[in-house]
């Protein structure tokens, strides 16, 4: 996994081979989560490299 600079990630599960952008904030807005991410009704949040890949 490769995380990039100002990333703030909380309560979330990266998937193997993940390559995190700069800047991305995770969990600090539950509905733009649930809009490109997987969220758990526990609240955690899953990122695959399929999802990023869909955020262009």
């Amino acid at each position: 996994m490769n995380v990039g600079c100002h990333a703030r990630l909380t309560r979330v599960a990266v998937g193997r081979g993940c390559r995190i952008p700069d800047g991305p904030v995770v969990r600090e807005d539950a509905q733009r989560d649930a809009e490109h991410f997987y969220r758990s009704e526990g609240g955690l949040t899953l990122i695959t490299p399929e999802m990023l890949a869909a955020l262009g």
